[in-house]
């Protein structure tokens, strides 16, 4: 463990801290800088975000700058025809998990998954059709809770479709687009816990800092915070990053 980086962690005071961490990007009057746009040439317009050079081989993906395990997006949809939310993706966008809304070249009308590993995409997981109609404005909401995913529909109380992988993932959430002269994104929402407030009680301080390295010193896969099946320093470096801002 590096000794100097944990003596600047304590000596740092304590900092109350949300429960939860919220992101929201309206896209007005421009798109937060935090999106990365990775692949698709993303654009705002004053109140809508959309890939300008959508393609699939490699697929379009804009996403955010926040690493997350456990967590809720809630993502508004202009115009719905062939686009999706991207969870989990790695820093290389190779592996993770896409729901797609409406899909199959601009003609769906509902979700379904893919699981992408090493940049292939698998068979369409759990779909579910007549939801809507092309070109609807829809709202969907994904809650990711360990292995498993939900995604519900326009407020509904009851998923719309879920899906479980073989275990949980770390990664971030981002945007997909295959349809950029018809849907858009009006607005997203993205909620998960504070990583650094590592026991729970809504500060961010030495307790967290202690219970941490105690679950790293021998460990614990409570401390694989980047849920890669290893507790190393990548963990390490995770949690003091969120540690030094506070959450």
């Amino acid at each position: 463990m590096n000794k100097l980086l944990a003596a600047s962690l304590l000596i740092l005071t304590a900092q109350s801290a949300s429960a939860q961490f919220v992101f929201h990007d309206s896209f007005s009057p421009a798109p937060s800088p935090l999106w990365r746009n990775e692949r698709g040439a993303w654009a705002g317009d004053g109140d809508r975000y959309f890939a300008t050079n959508p393609s699939n081989n490699p697929p379009t993906l804009t996403s955010l700058t926040y690493q997350h395990n456990d967590f809720e997006i809630t993502v508004d949809i202009s115009d719905v025809s062939d686009g999706g939310i991207w969870l989990h993706i790695d820093d290389l966008a190779l592996n993770g998990v896409l729901l797609v809304t409406g899909g199959f070249g601009s003609t769906g009308t509902g979700l379904y998954w893919h699981i992408m590993t090493n940049g292939g995409y698998s068979p369409p997981i759990n779909q579910v059709s007549g939801l809507f109609n092309q070109g609807d404005d829809i709202r969907v909401r994904v809650v990711a809770v360990g292995d498993h995913y939900d995604a519900y529909l326009n407020g509904s109380p009851t998923p719309a479709t879920s899906l479980t992988v073989p275990s949980p993932k770390s990664g971030y959430a981002g945007l997909y687009d295959f349809n950029s002269a018809w849907q858009s994104f009006d607005s997203v929402t993205l909620i998960f816990p504070c990583l650094a407030d590592f026991n729970s009680d809504n500060f961010v301080n030495g307790d967290d800092y202690d219970s941490f390295a105690s679950m790293f010193e021998s460990a614990d896969l409570g401390a694989d915070l980047n849920r890669d099946g290893f507790v190393n320093g990548d963990d390490y470096d995770l949690f003091a990053s969120h540690f030094e801002e506070g959450c």
